[in-house]
Protein backbone atom coordinates (compact mmCIF):
# COMPACT_ATOMS: atom_id res chain seq x y z
CA UNK A 1 0.00 0.00 0.00
CA UNK A 2 1.25 3.20 -0.45
CA UNK A 3 1.37 6.19 1.97
CA UNK A 4 -0.14 9.72 -0.46
CA UNK A 5 2.09 11.79 2.16
CA UNK A 6 4.86 10.62 0.74
CA UNK A 7 4.84 11.08 -2.76
CA UNK A 8 5.60 14.02 -4.68
CA UNK A 9 3.48 16.31 -7.42
CA UNK A 10 6.12 16.19 -10.43
CA UNK A 11 5.99 18.96 -13.00
CA UNK A 12 8.30 18.36 -16.37
CA UNK A 13 8.70 21.75 -18.33
CA UNK A 14 10.51 22.11 -21.48
CA UNK A 15 13.26 24.71 -22.62
CA UNK A 16 12.81 26.42 -25.57
CA UNK A 17 14.51 28.02 -28.77
CA UNK A 18 13.62 30.95 -30.03
CA UNK A 19 14.13 31.89 -33.54
CA UNK A 20 12.97 35.23 -34.51
CA UNK A 21 11.66 38.23 -32.80
CA UNK A 22 13.07 38.52 -29.51
CA UNK A 23 13.79 41.51 -28.42
CA UNK A 24 10.66 42.55 -29.59
CA UNK A 25 8.87 40.95 -25.92
CA UNK A 26 9.75 43.97 -24.19
CA UNK A 27 6.58 45.21 -22.63
CA UNK A 28 8.56 48.68 -22.72
CA UNK A 29 8.53 47.95 -26.80
CA UNK A 30 5.26 46.19 -27.48
CA UNK A 31 2.69 48.55 -25.71
CA UNK A 32 3.51 51.16 -28.26
CA UNK A 33 4.65 48.95 -31.49
CA UNK A 34 3.60 45.50 -31.13
CA UNK A 35 5.51 42.84 -31.01
CA UNK A 36 6.05 38.93 -32.27
CA UNK A 37 8.03 36.23 -31.79
CA UNK A 38 9.05 32.81 -33.25
CA UNK A 39 10.09 29.70 -31.15
CA UNK A 40 9.47 25.89 -30.16
CA UNK A 41 10.39 23.91 -27.10
CA UNK A 42 12.98 20.95 -27.69
CA UNK A 43 13.32 17.91 -25.21
CA UNK A 44 15.22 19.00 -22.29
CA UNK A 45 13.37 19.80 -19.45
CA UNK A 46 13.38 21.02 -15.79
CA UNK A 47 11.70 18.57 -13.34
CA UNK A 48 10.14 20.33 -10.00
CA UNK A 49 8.85 18.04 -7.40
CA UNK A 50 7.06 18.99 -4.39
CA UNK A 51 5.14 17.49 -1.74
CA UNK A 52 3.85 18.25 2.04
CA UNK A 53 5.75 18.13 4.63
CA UNK A 54 4.26 17.21 8.52
CA UNK A 55 6.03 20.44 9.83
CA UNK A 56 6.43 23.62 8.68
CA UNK A 57 9.80 23.89 7.48
CA UNK A 58 10.65 24.58 3.62
CA UNK A 59 12.94 22.22 2.47
CA UNK A 60 14.87 22.68 -1.03
CA UNK A 61 17.09 20.39 -3.09
CA UNK A 62 18.79 20.19 -6.34
CA UNK A 63 21.15 21.82 -7.65
CA UNK A 64 21.11 24.40 -4.53
CA UNK A 65 19.86 23.25 -1.43
CA UNK A 66 18.25 25.49 0.95
CA UNK A 67 16.51 24.41 4.54
CA UNK A 68 14.60 27.12 6.36
CA UNK A 69 12.04 27.57 9.33
CA UNK A 70 9.42 29.49 6.98
CA UNK A 71 9.24 30.80 3.14
CA UNK A 72 10.23 33.98 4.12
CA UNK A 73 13.55 32.72 5.19
CA UNK A 74 14.33 31.19 2.40
CA UNK A 75 17.97 31.60 0.68
CA UNK A 76 16.86 31.25 -3.10
CA UNK A 77 14.55 34.01 -3.97
CA UNK A 78 12.95 32.42 -6.43
CA UNK A 79 10.82 29.94 -4.57
CA UNK A 80 10.39 32.23 -2.10
CA UNK A 81 8.80 34.43 -4.10
CA UNK A 82 6.60 31.84 -6.14
CA UNK A 83 5.43 30.24 -2.66
CA UNK A 84 4.14 33.89 -1.96
CA UNK A 85 2.62 34.59 -5.23
CA UNK A 86 0.69 31.24 -5.10
CA UNK A 87 -0.28 32.79 -1.17
CA UNK A 88 0.91 29.01 -0.10
CA UNK A 89 1.82 28.40 3.63
CA UNK A 90 4.93 27.09 5.06
CA UNK A 91 5.57 23.44 4.86
CA UNK A 92 6.62 21.51 1.94
CA UNK A 93 9.31 19.59 0.36
CA UNK A 94 10.69 20.95 -3.11
CA UNK A 95 13.51 19.50 -5.59
CA UNK A 96 14.14 21.19 -8.93
CA UNK A 97 16.20 19.19 -11.55
CA UNK A 98 17.27 20.81 -15.01
CA UNK A 99 18.75 18.70 -17.83
CA UNK A 100 20.51 21.97 -18.75
CA UNK A 101 22.78 24.69 -16.43
CA UNK A 102 19.52 26.71 -14.68
CA UNK A 103 21.08 29.94 -16.14
CA UNK A 104 23.32 31.08 -18.78
CA UNK A 105 22.33 28.53 -21.58
CA UNK A 106 19.96 31.29 -23.81
CA UNK A 107 17.34 28.56 -23.81
CA UNK A 108 14.96 30.10 -21.28
CA UNK A 109 16.18 27.67 -18.05
CA UNK A 110 15.64 30.48 -15.75
CA UNK A 111 11.65 30.69 -17.21
CA UNK A 112 11.56 27.11 -17.56
CA UNK A 113 12.00 27.14 -13.34
CA UNK A 114 9.65 29.69 -12.49
CA UNK A 115 6.31 27.92 -14.98
CA UNK A 116 7.39 24.12 -14.00
CA UNK A 117 7.17 25.40 -9.85
CA UNK A 118 4.31 27.79 -10.07
CA UNK A 119 2.48 24.74 -11.73
CA UNK A 120 3.91 21.97 -9.19
CA UNK A 121 2.79 24.55 -6.42
CA UNK A 122 -0.31 24.76 -7.75
CA UNK A 123 -1.57 21.44 -8.48
CA UNK A 124 -0.05 19.99 -4.99
CA UNK A 125 -2.58 22.33 -3.62
CA UNK A 126 -5.27 21.16 -6.01
CA UNK A 127 -5.14 25.02 -8.15
CA UNK A 128 -4.59 23.68 -11.59
CA UNK A 129 -3.61 26.56 -13.51
CA UNK A 130 -4.54 26.60 -17.73
CA UNK A 131 -1.06 27.09 -19.72
CA UNK A 132 -1.59 30.98 -20.54
CA UNK A 133 -2.55 31.24 -16.24
CA UNK A 134 0.73 29.81 -15.88
CA UNK A 135 2.77 31.83 -18.14
CA UNK A 136 0.94 35.29 -16.74
CA UNK A 137 1.71 34.42 -13.16
CA UNK A 138 5.35 33.70 -14.23
CA UNK A 139 5.63 36.63 -15.90
CA UNK A 140 4.23 38.93 -12.65
CA UNK A 141 6.96 36.41 -10.80
CA UNK A 142 9.79 36.90 -13.02
CA UNK A 143 9.05 40.95 -13.79
CA UNK A 144 7.02 42.64 -10.95
CA UNK A 145 8.14 40.52 -7.78
CA UNK A 146 12.21 39.72 -8.81
CA UNK A 147 12.53 42.81 -11.40
CA UNK A 148 14.35 40.68 -13.50
CA UNK A 149 14.88 42.99 -16.52
CA UNK A 150 13.69 40.02 -19.01
CA UNK A 151 10.65 40.18 -21.63
CA UNK A 152 7.77 37.69 -21.70
CA UNK A 153 8.58 35.41 -24.89
CA UNK A 154 10.03 32.38 -22.58
CA UNK A 155 7.11 31.95 -20.16
CA UNK A 156 4.63 31.93 -22.62
CA UNK A 157 6.55 29.83 -24.65
CA UNK A 158 7.48 26.69 -22.29
CA UNK A 159 4.17 26.89 -20.55
CA UNK A 160 2.13 26.18 -24.36
CA UNK A 161 5.53 24.19 -25.43
CA UNK A 162 5.54 22.98 -29.55
CA UNK A 163 5.98 25.84 -31.93
CA UNK A 164 4.33 28.61 -31.30
CA UNK A 165 3.73 32.08 -33.22
CA UNK A 166 3.83 34.55 -30.36
CA UNK A 167 2.10 38.38 -30.86
CA UNK A 168 2.47 40.86 -28.30
CA UNK A 169 -0.38 43.43 -28.74
CA UNK A 170 -0.27 46.87 -28.10
CA UNK A 171 -3.38 46.53 -25.39
CA UNK A 172 -0.94 44.35 -23.59
CA UNK A 173 -2.52 40.85 -24.00
CA UNK A 174 -0.72 37.56 -25.72
CA UNK A 175 -2.03 35.88 -28.49
CA UNK A 176 -0.30 32.53 -28.88
CA UNK A 177 -0.95 30.08 -32.49
CA UNK A 178 0.34 26.84 -32.92
CA UNK A 179 2.67 25.85 -36.00
CA UNK A 180 3.00 22.49 -35.76
CA UNK A 181 0.53 20.14 -35.23
CA UNK A 182 -0.73 19.06 -38.27
CA UNK A 183 2.00 20.49 -40.47
CA UNK A 184 5.00 18.56 -38.52
CA UNK A 185 6.71 22.38 -38.74
CA UNK A 186 8.98 21.07 -35.85
CA UNK A 187 10.23 18.43 -37.35
CA UNK A 188 11.48 19.79 -40.26
CA UNK A 189 13.06 23.01 -38.45
CA UNK A 190 15.24 20.27 -36.15
CA UNK A 191 16.58 18.97 -39.82
CA UNK A 192 18.11 22.41 -40.19
CA UNK A 193 18.87 23.59 -36.79
CA UNK A 194 22.16 22.92 -35.04
CA UNK A 195 23.03 23.73 -31.27
CA UNK A 196 26.63 24.57 -30.09
CA UNK A 197 27.99 25.50 -26.80
CA UNK A 198 30.23 28.38 -26.86
CA UNK A 199 31.48 27.45 -23.84
CA UNK A 200 30.77 29.94 -21.37
CA UNK A 201 27.61 30.75 -19.08
CA UNK A 202 27.01 34.09 -18.57
CA UNK A 203 24.54 36.42 -15.89
CA UNK A 204 22.24 37.28 -18.33
CA UNK A 205 21.01 40.25 -16.15
CA UNK A 206 23.13 43.20 -17.21
CA UNK A 207 22.92 42.08 -20.53
CA UNK A 208 18.98 42.71 -21.01
CA UNK A 209 19.48 45.42 -18.49
CA UNK A 210 21.55 47.30 -21.28
CA UNK A 211 18.87 45.95 -23.87
CA UNK A 212 16.05 47.44 -22.13
CA UNK A 213 17.28 50.89 -21.43
CA UNK A 214 18.44 50.82 -25.30
CA UNK A 215 14.79 50.32 -26.26
CA UNK A 216 13.80 54.48 -27.20
CA UNK A 217 16.96 54.97 -29.35
CA UNK A 218 16.90 51.10 -30.69
CA UNK A 219 13.08 51.38 -32.57
CA UNK A 220 13.98 50.89 -35.73
CA UNK A 221 16.02 47.68 -35.43
CA UNK A 222 13.27 46.45 -32.99
CA UNK A 223 10.95 47.06 -35.65
CA UNK A 224 12.88 45.14 -38.63
CA UNK A 225 13.87 42.22 -36.15
CA UNK A 226 9.94 41.98 -35.18
CA UNK A 227 9.01 42.08 -38.99
CA UNK A 228 11.16 39.44 -39.71
CA UNK A 229 9.45 37.17 -37.09
CA UNK A 230 6.41 37.59 -39.58
CA UNK A 231 8.32 36.71 -42.50
CA UNK A 232 9.77 33.97 -41.21
CA UNK A 233 5.98 32.91 -40.42
CA UNK A 234 5.10 33.28 -43.98
CA UNK A 235 7.94 31.12 -45.30
CA UNK A 236 7.22 28.24 -42.73
CA UNK A 237 3.86 27.95 -43.96
CA UNK A 238 4.34 27.67 -47.36
CA UNK A 239 7.35 25.41 -46.67
CA UNK A 240 10.33 27.22 -47.58
CA UNK A 241 12.34 26.49 -45.39
CA UNK A 242 15.22 26.99 -46.95
CA UNK A 243 14.93 31.04 -46.63
CA UNK A 244 14.73 30.65 -42.90
CA UNK A 245 19.05 30.92 -42.78
CA UNK A 246 19.26 34.43 -44.62
CA UNK A 247 16.78 35.98 -42.32
CA UNK A 248 18.33 34.32 -38.83
CA UNK A 249 21.54 35.94 -40.40
CA UNK A 250 19.79 39.32 -41.09
CA UNK A 251 18.32 39.12 -37.47
CA UNK A 252 21.52 38.58 -36.20
CA UNK A 253 23.20 41.34 -37.79
CA UNK A 254 20.22 42.98 -36.23
CA UNK A 255 20.85 41.66 -32.65
CA UNK A 256 24.14 42.73 -32.06
CA UNK A 257 23.14 46.59 -32.48
CA UNK A 258 20.77 46.00 -29.37
CA UNK A 259 23.44 45.99 -27.04
CA UNK A 260 27.01 45.77 -26.40
CA UNK A 261 27.88 42.33 -25.28
CA UNK A 262 25.72 40.29 -27.24
CA UNK A 263 28.48 38.85 -29.28
CA UNK A 264 32.01 38.62 -28.58
CA UNK A 265 34.70 37.44 -30.35
CA UNK A 266 34.97 33.43 -30.25
CA UNK A 267 31.08 33.25 -30.61
CA UNK A 268 31.98 35.54 -34.51
CA UNK A 269 34.87 32.68 -34.84
CA UNK A 270 32.51 30.00 -34.14
CA UNK A 271 29.50 31.81 -36.55
CA UNK A 272 32.20 32.31 -39.42
CA UNK A 273 33.68 28.74 -39.25
CA UNK A 274 29.95 27.53 -39.70
CA UNK A 275 29.36 29.85 -42.41
CA UNK A 276 32.76 29.08 -44.42
CA UNK A 277 30.97 25.32 -44.36
CA UNK A 278 27.51 25.57 -45.51
CA UNK A 279 25.74 27.43 -42.86
CA UNK A 280 23.34 29.56 -43.88
CA UNK A 281 22.38 31.89 -40.55
CA UNK A 282 22.87 31.61 -37.38
CA UNK A 283 22.41 33.47 -34.10
CA UNK A 284 23.55 33.20 -30.37
CA UNK A 285 20.35 31.58 -28.42
CA UNK A 286 18.89 34.34 -25.38
CA UNK A 287 20.41 37.68 -24.31
CA UNK A 288 23.71 36.85 -25.77
CA UNK A 289 27.16 36.77 -24.37
CA UNK A 290 27.21 32.70 -23.79
CA UNK A 291 25.01 30.05 -23.97
CA UNK A 292 24.71 28.16 -26.96
CA UNK A 293 25.44 29.19 -31.05
CA UNK A 294 22.14 28.18 -33.41
CA UNK A 295 22.50 27.52 -36.87
CA UNK A 296 20.60 26.87 -39.84
CA UNK A 297 22.10 24.60 -42.09
CA UNK A 298 21.20 22.44 -44.90
CA UNK A 299 21.16 19.04 -43.95
CA UNK A 300 23.61 17.85 -46.58
CA UNK A 301 26.26 20.45 -44.88
CA UNK A 302 25.39 19.09 -41.35
CA UNK A 303 28.79 16.89 -41.09
CA UNK A 304 30.99 19.40 -42.44
CA UNK A 305 29.74 22.48 -39.65
CA UNK A 306 30.03 19.58 -36.95
CA UNK A 307 33.88 18.80 -37.88
CA UNK A 308 34.39 22.39 -37.89
CA UNK A 309 33.08 22.95 -34.60
CA UNK A 310 34.19 19.53 -33.44
CA UNK A 311 35.68 21.36 -30.38
CA UNK A 312 32.59 22.46 -29.11
CA UNK A 313 29.99 20.26 -27.45
CA UNK A 314 26.48 20.23 -29.63
CA UNK A 315 22.65 19.47 -28.51
CA UNK A 316 20.83 17.62 -29.91
CA UNK A 317 17.52 19.51 -31.36
CA UNK A 318 14.55 17.18 -30.34
CA UNK A 319 11.19 18.95 -31.15
CA UNK A 320 8.44 18.10 -28.63
CA UNK A 321 5.02 19.42 -28.66
CA UNK A 322 3.87 19.05 -25.13
CA UNK A 323 4.75 22.68 -22.45
CA UNK A 324 4.40 22.27 -18.37
CA UNK A 325 2.82 19.34 -17.50
CA UNK A 326 2.07 17.44 -14.53
CA UNK A 327 3.65 13.84 -15.06
CA UNK A 328 2.89 12.60 -11.99
CA UNK A 329 0.93 13.39 -8.37
CA UNK A 330 -0.16 11.08 -5.87
CA UNK A 331 -4.17 11.05 -7.06
CA UNK A 332 -2.66 8.57 -9.82
CA UNK A 333 -1.97 6.05 -7.63
CA UNK A 334 -4.46 3.49 -6.29
CA UNK A 335 -3.39 2.13 -3.02
CA UNK A 336 -4.73 -1.28 -1.69
CA UNK A 337 -2.83 -4.44 -1.93
CA UNK A 338 -2.08 -6.08 -5.89
CA UNK A 339 -4.24 -9.28 -6.49
CA UNK A 340 -0.75 -11.57 -7.54
CA UNK A 341 -3.09 -13.24 -9.77
CA UNK A 342 -3.72 -10.49 -11.83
Amino acid sequence: MYDKSELYTVSRTPVRVSLFGGGTDFPEFYIKHGGACLSFTIGKYITVSVRRRNDREIHLAGEKKDVASEWSKLGNSLVRAALQLSGLDNGWDIRIDSDLPANGTGLGTSSSVSVGLLNSLAAANEQYRTSHELALLACRLEREVLQKPIGVQDQFAVAYGGLRFLEFRTDGSVEISSLSYETGLGEKICEYLMLFSTGKQRESSDILQEQRANIPQKIGELRRIRELAYRARASLLEGRLSELGSMLAESWTLKRQLGSRISFPDVDIMYDRARLQGATGGKICGAGGGGFLLLWVPPTKRRAVRNALGQYRELKCEFTTAGSEIVFEPTQVKTGVQDVNQ
